[in-house]
């Protein structure tokens, strides 16, 4: 580009102004009313406009709203440049703006005046005459903005002819071809920064000098300067000259010199320069050129450049160094005459020689308009007075020279268009209004209504409630960017004015819109926004929201406007969008992430690292910084994620993930994604799939790629890794954390480094930006970054909402599930003494150091009991941690059969505050402890039958145990030792076992009511003895129930101050000592604990917060109090009810056996003071013990302290208890003589052991639960006293699932015999189960009084019915060695063996795998089931996923699911249980991999069309692993490396919403799926096709990908056509090669003998089918002619013609085509 430019007056001017502003918006009164309009090159602008004269008329003015016929026309301001412009305003005197007026004004080229704060430094800026960022720009028109409107002045020629005239001016010719974009200064590894600096900026196309004998053109190279009309004078002053060229050489040589340049000028061709420099480096040249050496000449001036290739070799330098420069520009002043103007405006610099005015006489053939800038601006129209235009200007004030614009008045341009700023005319104030701590959002107008629905969810929906701004770029422009379009200091100073006006700084900017980088760099003009052509590129549409430098820098938009040059001021984040649908598919990721994050979740651990990498080295390099971020991220002390680790496949360029591992866990979900690998903008070289082919379900990762370019998302193709995860609807990331441009490995691991430890820990909870904002300030505090740390900070760009908080629980949240509990050994049997219990917890929250109790309880379901908790402590060493409980079988008291063990964690005491302490603290599983005994069940245990002879029947532990030999034993006493003792033995297998005594049940004919005891065992040979199992029942004619009518039916109750003394056959008070014992230590929240009698009462407590616990017991029972719950129980404080429950603590649904009282509550401890002197009465023991520590300040302060000296704490009274230890205090309350007091050290466990005496005339005996019952209908029952004045009260029970009671009523046992419950209204509360409870007294005054004499108590009703899995009647079984995908069946039959019918029969079954996963596969309702009847059904699943080994339970009238309550009432579920443990083999097969061409199989290296059909056939043996799933395209992986490219690209099978591959998925029994791709390959060369493929199974299709190489020539051509074989005998065939997309249209072969005469002629038709590449004909020649006559042996010729829709196709020699010239071959026949 040649121009003549103006001096650098007004640039100089535009500097010094700009250095008085702070912000740019400096010249807004935000009162006024502003238009804005363009006076550059608009938006979409046809033409380039460069400086000139612009006119506005009142029309124009009018029709853009402009109030123009009511302002004052006098106070009317056009701005510009940030500051004031003067206009020529002519009719303003009258102050109407009247309708034939306009206003006047200069506008200047949109040159580098606002740039300077784009470079490092203001000295590097390469040419001021041309912006980086565009010259579109915008001007203002207001009035009464500013208190002085400037003007240009009218002012006449005046007498021209009183002075001399000027013979010159200066004029500065300036030369620059703005072609090409250079990077300037890089360091070792090729990196630079985004700030634009030294060597940086555009220039013309390099030249090149690499020494002699290289094929460059070494130079030298000239340049014409223009200098036209140049006033021949020696004695003319010099000529300052500026050239400003650049060293563009790579950063490999930074120690010695490389660019050598001299410069010589003019015809005496003199050198001017003559310098040598290293690196890239801006070297500006200033010297002088005289005329009186000849330097300069008219029309032009010769400026020769020459790179001198004669540098010393240091560094490694070859004798072939490169050296190469760039120009900038060159500008040359010179002495202009007053002649030769022609079309284009021109600008004067004229000399000041101390005069106030002077002459100016200009030779021209148009009539010019003159602004001189004086010390006001002046218009001047010379006067014509042949041959010159002629004029007398006023001169600037102690200025050397006054510049003037001469333009052509037919050049002046109109304004076209205005508009009023944001609609209105206003600007929008920012700093009026401060909105603190804000999200700032810049967006574009295009999506301004998807950014206002996005702010109105931050600010108003979001869990992560922010204040929010919402700014329109196009405003920032106008206001902060000097109003030139794209450029990012609008925003940029726009954030530095936030930062100055709001208290509160905004915590981040988030930019909704996309970005292109500005700078060309080659390649078109789609490389870049920034063109010097007129061109409105797809790359200035796209960019939105501009970024900053290059390469682009979304931090740099705020980096240092602290004032620190290293502080991130305000984190920055991008939604690279371009329609508004983009920006709310991105809100609902936003919302459906932060919808997940209300509660904890496992899936918010999982961390994903995947480690590319293409040599050894790179492999442990990159696999040791992942292994550094897997140490911090899974440390516990606060995110203790899970990762799991992928690595790339050696032998492969670019390696799939595995991809069933990786669909998984994103399906679970993942909250970080880290890859370190290579890469190119659009991926990694170890890759998963396209995001949108996995289930996301709104769990959205950050996903950090430590690599190249994958962050690039300023390109146009929005093709990068990092758009392809943000941006795609409801999948991938919610933000994506990378590079832009080079990432250097080491750099690249500090900066994710400083992202883990901010995430994990220093900023553990915060925004991605306060990690971003961690991580830069990290990686910048040092002395001096240096350009590789500087760059890695700028360009390290994050895709997304910087607000947004990555998955960071405020709590620990322990988990424990179902699946977390499983058991060793499996199956747990009576043979063992004990069994593990073996449970996984997960803190699925904050992680926690601090212990916490685990317990794991049990429940025999068969009898109802439960047990006391195991307890131990843990701290979390991972996430996920394994505690192992043993637990004792149990095998003689009940632990046999269906058992429920329940591991609890942190809830026994609930020490640590968690979002939920209920329902995922907590876990069960049912266990069923198989006997190979066989155990009694109808009957059932102290039944009532109405039938005199009824069966025995007993279940096997083991449905499924081989034969055996068992006997069964029957007699009216449970020594079995009486004459009417029968007995059986009887073999047989698994299942019911049923026997029908003899003559002992003729008894029942001479005696009502008879109890008789019945017991069975496996025989005792070979056993080791026998194993009974006991039952009795009762015969009373037409009754069913439940009773206890014989004294040793009573032996196995529960007694409290009772003895059942068996010799004498009888009940007596119990009278010795009973025990309480306490331990407590301090500090700790699970040593805590009281025990009666050796038995614990209670243990733990809630929270960590220091508590005061109380026991009551009373002296006559020495039964405890309980808490309030259900309407029974102690109301000592309103927070000691329901169960025991406190503000923040656990209900366990149950009343416990102490109170609580914390002590930093004063409420609390009043109210423990009340309950301790008037709620328990005199005589009651009182134990009181302290939880964690003694809160001493917090006793003394309250009425509690005085309350224990009144109940004899004397050590505590007298100040000898000190602060924070543990304490324990008993007393008898009203008896001094009985107290204890005891306390120990900060951390010291104390105990007491107390044996207290009992002499009581009152004792309680529980009965076993009675049931499950449909129905009661009484009870009956009979007790004596032994005395008239001996007392019994009988107390009916309800019982729970758990083995908890509800008394129900409490009734006289001496004023009847018998209640009816259905008139009590018990009947229909329809119980399953009710206990009795005695409580027998004796009021005599005897010295040994004795308790009222049990006889019977009976429960009349309806029991439930009964039945059993019984495999005799019905089993198959073919399950076992199965394969993967086959169906197992299992068949069993289920028996009913009691005399009540059951209804419709639920049978459900179920698999745990391998990993202790349970699947329900079935679940079904049978038939109902009679008295005595069988239902048979059958278990049918499908065996996929299920490799291993796995167990399959089946269980007739399962709980259901919700409310954990079975199906039906029934009396024993033991024997519902079926196990069968079986293997399933994986399928280990590979499935075939195959590719064809248009249908063929193509050799390596063969041709193949420009426009293929490739079809990929993966076909696999496994007959039910079906690839049938047609949405399931991960299966098949295709890469394509294109001619002359390195890496493979991945071809999606859909990409952008388009379909690339089409998949078709296997149709019939032939496991056999394809991929068909038809590309388009418009380039020649050689293609590599790699294809990746497996199973359903996981089973790849070889331990390599396969690799196709094929060549692809678009050109129609044909090779030599040979015949194969030749000679030949019988038959021969043509074999060639075609090239392009498509065959011959038309294809002819003449065989002619050696004569010429043609024997036979072969058509397209008649060779077969054709394809393009290598062909051999399926038409052989069999050497007859064409009527079918053989031919002679000899030589014959053909020749071959072929044509493409009519034309030739071009013949293509190879190798061969020595045999076959000019479309002629040869061939033999021999005969």
């Amino acid at each position: 580009m040649k121009r003549l430019l103006p001096l650098l007056f007004l640039l100089v001017s535009a500097a010094s102004a700009q250095a008085q502003q702070v912000f740019g918006n400096e010249w807004i009164n935000y009162s006024a009313r502003y238009w804005a309009f363009w006076v550059a090159t608009t938006p979409g602008a046809t033409v380039f406009p460069d400086e000139g004269l612009w006119r506005i008329d009142s029309l124009t003015l009018a029709n853009a709203g402009f109030p123009v016929g009511s302002v004052d026309a006098s106070k009317i301001q056009v701005f510009g440049r940030e500051k004031q412009v003067p206009i020529y305003f002519p009719g303003d005197s009258d102050q109407v703006f009247n309708g034939t007026d306009f206003i006047e004004f200069y506008v200047p080229k949109n040159d580098a005046w606002l740039d300077s704060a784009l470079w490092d430094d203001p000295d590097h800026i390469n040419n001021p005459y041309y912006s980086i960022v565009g010259d579109s720009i915008q001007f203002f028109i207001t009035w009464d903005a500013a208190p002085t409107s400037l003007r240009v002045y009218d002012r006449s020629p005046g007498n021209w002819q009183s002075l001399p005239h000027r013979p010159w001016y200066w004029s500065s010719s300036v030369y620059m071809n703005p072609q090409l974009y250079r990077k300037g200064r890089r360091d070792v590894n090729g990196v630079t920064t985004s700030m634009t600096g030294d060597g940086e900026g555009y220039f013309q196309l390099d030249w090149l000098n690499d020494g002699p004998g290289s094929n460059s053109n070494d130079g030298p190279f000239d340049i014409a300067m223009p200098t036209p009309f140049i006033l021949d004078n020696v004695q003319m002053p010099p000529c300052p000259v500026t050239v400003v060229v650049a060293g563009t050489n790579s950063a490999s040589n930074q120690c010695g010199l490389d660019h050598h340049l001299t410069i010589r000028a003019g015809l005496s061709a003199l050198p001017q320069v003559d310098t040598a420099w290293i690196g890239e480096r801006t070297m500006k040249f200033n010297f002088n050129l005289l005329q009186s050496l000849n330097q300069l000449d008219n029309p032009t001036t010769n400026f020769r450049f020459s790179l001198v290739h004669d540098l010393p070799l240091n560094c490694g330098m070859q004798v072939d160094y490169p050296d190469r420069q760039a120009l900038a520009y060159i500008q040359v002043d010179y002495q202009h005459q007053f002649s030769g103007f022609e079309s284009e405006d021109i600008h004067m610099e004229v000399p000041n020689n101390g005069e106030t005015l002077t002459a100016l006489r200009m030779t021209s053939n148009w009539g010019p308009l003159m602004y001189v800038y004086a010390d006001s601006v002046y218009r001047i129209t010379p006067v014509y007075s042949a041959p010159t235009w002629n004029t007398l200007v006023p001169l600037r004030t102690g200025a050397e020279r006054t510049h003037i614009y001469v333009s052509r008045p037919s050049n002046i341009r109109q304004v076209s268009a205005l508009y009023p700023v944001r609609g209105t005319g206003y600007f929008t104030d920012f700093a009026a209004n401060p909105v603190d701590s804000a999200l700032v959002i810049v967006t574009h107008p295009k999506l301004m209504s998807g950014a206002m629905e996005y702010a109105a969810y931050r600010s108003n929906e979001s869990a992560n409630q922010c204040n929010t701004l919402v700014a329109d770029v196009t405003e920032l422009y106008q206001q902060f960017g000097g109003g030139v379009l794209r450029h990012p200091l609008g925003i940029r100073r726009f954030m530095g004015h936030l930062l100055a006006s709001y208290e509160h700084d905004p915590q981040a900017l988030f930019l909704i819109g996309k970005a292109t980088q500005a700078p060309k760099l080659g390649g078109g003009d789609n490389t870049g926004y920034r063109s010097h052509t007129v061109q409105d590129s797809l790359v200035r549409r796209l960019c939105l929201v501009p970024s900053f430098g290059f390469p682009p820098s979304d931090a740099r938009l705020t980096l240092g406007l602290s004032g620190d040059p290293w502080d991130l001021s305000v984190p920055v984040g991008r939604l690279a969008a371009i329609t508004n649908d983009q920006v709310l598919d991105y809100l609902d990721k936003v919302r459906a992430l932060e919808q997940q994050q209300e509660q904890p979740a496992a899936w918010m651990k999982n961390v994903l690292h995947f480690r590319g990498g293409f040599t050894p080295q790179e492999n442990i390099l990159f696999g040791s910084y992942l292994q550094a971020y897997e140490d911090i991220v899974e440390d516990t002390t606060y995110f203790s994620g899970k990762v799991t680790n992928f690595v790339k496949n050696p032998d492969q360029i670019i390696s799939q993930a595995a991809a069933d591992s990786v669909y998984n866990l994103i399906e679970e979900g993942v909250t970080l994604m880290t890859f370190y690998a290579h890469a190119s903008g659009g991926g990694f070289d170890i890759t998963i799939d396209q995001p949108g082919n996995y289930q996301w379900n709104g769990r959205h990762p950050l996903v950090i790629g430590n690599s190249c370019y994958t962050g690039n998302l300023h390109l146009p193709s929005n093709a990068s890794a990092s758009e392809q995860f943000v941006l795609a609807p409801g999948a991938g990331a919610i933000a994506f954390l990378a590079s832009i441009d080079l990432g250097v490995t080491g750099y690249l691991y500090n900066m994710t480094s400083n992202f883990y430890q901010s995430f994990t820990e220093v900023n553990y909870g915060g925004s991605i930006g306060e990690h971003m904002h961690y991580l830069d300030s990290a990686a910048l505090f040092v002395a001096d970054p240096g350009i590789s740390v500087t760059s890695g900070v700028e360009q390290f760009t994050l895709h997304g909402d910087p607000t947004v908080i990555l998955n960071s629980p405020d709590k620990p949240e322990l988990e424990i599930t179902p699946l977390d509990v499983r058991f060793q050994p499996d199956p747990v049997t009576a043979d063992v003494d004990s069994f593990k219990v073996v449970a996984r917890v997960r803190n699925i929250g904050k992680g926690t150091g601090a212990p916490f109790s685990m317990a794991a309880q049990r429940w025999m379901l068969e009898e109802n009991i439960e047990l006391q908790p195991v307890l131990q402590q843990h701290v979390m060493q991972q996430w996920e941690d394994t505690v192992t409980f043993t637990l004792p079988v149990l095998q003689d008291s009940g632990g046999v059969g269906l058992n429920q063990v329940e591991v609890r964690a942190d809830l026994d005491p609930d020490a640590i505050a968690e979002y939920d302490d209920q329902t995922n603290n907590r876990a069960s599983q049912p266990l069923l402890i198989t006997t190979g005994d066989l155990l009694p069940v109808d009957p059932f245990n102290f039944a009532i039958t109405s039938d005199p002879a009824p069966t025995l029947q007993a279940s096997t532990g083991d449905p499924f145990a081989p034969v055996r030999t068992y006997v069964i034993q029957i007699d009216t006493t449970d020594l079995y030792n009486s004459p009417v003792m029968e007995q059986t033995t009887i073999q047989a297998p698994g299942g019911v076992v049923s026997w029908t005594p003899g003559s002992i049940y003729s008894l029942n004919q001479l005696q009502d009511s008879l109890v008789f005891y019945w017991r069975c065992s496996i025989d005792s040979v070979g056993n080791g003895g026998y194993e009974w199992r006991e039952f009795s029942f009762q015969h009373i004619n037409g009754r069913k129930g439940w009773g206890q009518a014989h004294y040793f039916q009573f032996k196995n109750n529960v007694y409290n101050n009772l003895i059942y003394d068996r010799p004498q056959r009888e009940w007596d008070f119990y009278t010795g000592e009973r025990n309480l014992a306490c331990i407590t230590q301090g500090g700790s929240v699970a040593n805590c604990k009281w025990t009666k009698d050796l038995v614990v009462q209670e243990g733990g407590g809630c929270t960590s917060e220091p508590a005061l616990h109380l026991a009551v017991v009373d002296p006559l029972t020495f039964i405890p109090w309980t808490t309030y719950w259900q309407g029974t129980g102690h109301f000592l404080n309103a927070n000691n009810d329901e169960g025991g429950g406190d503000n923040g603590c656990v209900i366990n649904y149950r009343s416990q056996k102490r109170f609580m009282f914390k002590q930093n509550q004063p409420s609390r401890l009043v109210a423990l003071a009340n309950a301790l002197s008037d709620s328990i009465p005199d005589g009651s023991y009182v134990l009181l013990y302290t939880y964690v520590r003694l809160n001493r300040p917090a006793i003394d302060a309250s009425p509690l302290a005085a309350t224990l000296a009144t109940l004899g704490a004397e050590q505590y009274a007298a100040g000898t208890v000190p602060d924070g230890v543990p304490y324990i205090f008993f007393c008898q309350k009203g008896n001094p003589a009985l107290r204890f007091e005891i306390f120990g050290g900060p951390t010291e466990q104390i105990d007491t052991s107390l044996y207290l005496p009992v002499t009581g005339d009152i004792g309680f005996m529980d009965a076993p639960p009675a049931g499950p019952f449909l129905g009661w209908d009484a009870l009956h029952w009979s007790i004596d006293p032994n005395v008239p004045s001996d007392s019994a009260r009988i107390t009916i029970n309800a019982v729970d699932d758990f083995g908890q009671t509800t008394s129900l009523l409490e009734l006289s046992a001496s004023s009847t015999d018998s209640l009816d419950l259905v008139a009590a209204g018990i009947s229909q509360l329809d119980l399953e189960r009710l206990q009795l409870e005695a409580k027998l007294f004796s009021d005599t005054l005897f010295t040994d009084p004795r308790p009222a004499q049990p006889v019977r108590w009976q429960l009349v009703g309806s029991p439930a019915p009964e039945c059993a899995i019984d495999p005799p009647l019905g089993f198959y079984s073919s399950v076992d060695s199965l394969f993967e995908g086959q169906t197992g069946r299992v068949m069993v039959a289920v028996h009913n063996i009691s005399d009540a019918p059951m209804d419709s029969l639920l049978i459900g079954a179920w698999v745990t795998n391998a990993q202790n996963q349970r699947q329900t596969v079935h679940w079904r309702r049978n038939a109902p089931l009679p008295v005595n009847g069988v239902v048979l059904d059958t278990v049918s699943f499908n065996l996929a996923g299920l490799a291993g080994a796995n167990t399959l339970v089946i269980e007739a009238n399962p709980r259901d699911t919700i409310t954990q309550v079975y199906d039906q009432r029934e009396m024993y579920h033991f024997n519902n249980i079926a196990t069968l443990r079986f293997e399933t083999f994986r399928d280990r097969e590979n499935p075939v991999l195959d590719a064809t061409f248009d249908g063929i199989h193509i050799l390596d290296g063969d041709i193949v069309s420009a426009r293929p059909e490739i079809r990929i056939t993966l076909d696999d043996e496994n007959p039910t692993l079906l690839f049938d799933d047609i949405t399931d395209t991960t299966r098949i992986k295709v890469f394509l490396t294109r001619p002359g490219m390195n890496t493979p690209e991945r071809v999606w099978f859909r990409l952008g919403g388009e379909e690339q591959l089409q998949f078709i998925p296997t149709q019939g029994s032939e496991n056999v799926c394809h991929a068909l791709w038809r590309p388009v390959l418009a380039q020649d060369g050689i293609y590599t096709l790699q294809v990746q493929a497996s199973d359903i199974s996981g089973n790849s299709s070889g331990d390599r990908d396969m690799f196709v190489r094929f060549e692809v020539v678009n050109k129609p051509t044909i090779t030599e056509v040979l015949n194969y074989p030749n000679p030949f005998t019988t038959s021969t065939r043509f074999v060639f090669t075609l090239t392009g997309s498509e065959t011959p249209t038309a294809m002819r072969i003449r065989i002619m003998t050696v004569t010429g005469r043609v024997v036979r002629e072969v058509m397209l038709n008649d060779l077969g089918p054709l394809h393009i590449g290598r062909n051999i004909t399926e038409f052989a020649w069999d050497g007859t002619d064409d009527f079918g006559d053989r031919l002679a042996q000899g030589v014959y010729l053909y020749q071959v013609t072929a044509q493409l829709n009519g034309q030739d196709i071009e013949y293509r020699e190879t190798s061969a085509g020595g045999l076959f010239t000019k479309g002629f071959g040869k061939m033999y026949l021999l005969r």
